[in-house]
């Protein structure tokens, strides 16, 4: 982890632009922690970090805010403050399976739609088995993702199809590598 100095208030800011500009489709939520230095201390905060997407498929870091933890009303504070900027039109938000987060959502965006993040719901799946078949997990894992939204493709996950997925290490051959590790 890195260290980082900041301003001594509780929740400081860097956002990119004052107002959010454009009509956001699509909201990508995320936190990390990291490091920083407070009055001479060095403390671990958590990075909010939201991305809009346009509808014109367009990106944009819309605002990175520090706070202590992610909880309901730090996630709450920080939708909020990007809806006062000028945040509407969110549709469909795609973020982790964090309690807080969730709960401030259905506050600040009631009306958009939630997806858990397929990255984050890899890495939550990987804490149930042993590192030594990780990578096995992940490509049954990510088979089975690839397949999800098919009536014809979900017919093979039944039990006892005749289409069932064989049983080749080179099955889900295509898909793109997402970066799982912990």
């Amino acid at each position: 982890m890195t260290t980082h100095d900041t301003c001594t208030k509780p929740n400081s800011q860097h956002r990119l632009s004052d107002q959010v500009s454009t009509n956001t489709a699509y909201l990508i939520l995320d936190a990390r922690y990291e490091r920083v230095r407070e009055a001479g201390v060095i403390v671990s905060q958590a990075v909010l970090i939201a991305i809009g997407i346009d509808w014109d498929g367009r990106r944009q870091v819309l605002a990175v805010e520090l706070a202590n933890r992610e909880s309901r009303s730090s996630w709450r504070d920080f939708l909020l403050g990007l809806k006062a900027r000028g945040l509407h039109g969110v549709e469909f938000v795609v973020a982790d399976d964090h309690a807080g987060l969730r709960a401030a959502l259905r506050e600040a965006l009631p009306e958009a739609a939630y997806q858990r993040c397929y990255v984050h719901f890899l890495r939550n799946a990987l804490d149930y088995v042993p590192r030594r078949v990780d990578d096995d997990c992940l490509q049954e894992l990510r088979w089975l993702y690839d397949r999800r939204a098919s009536p014809r493709r979900a017919a093979i996950l039944r039990p006892g199809s005749p289409n069932g997925r064989p049983n080749t290490p080179s099955s889900p051959a295509g898909s793109k590598r997402i970066s799982t590790r912990r």
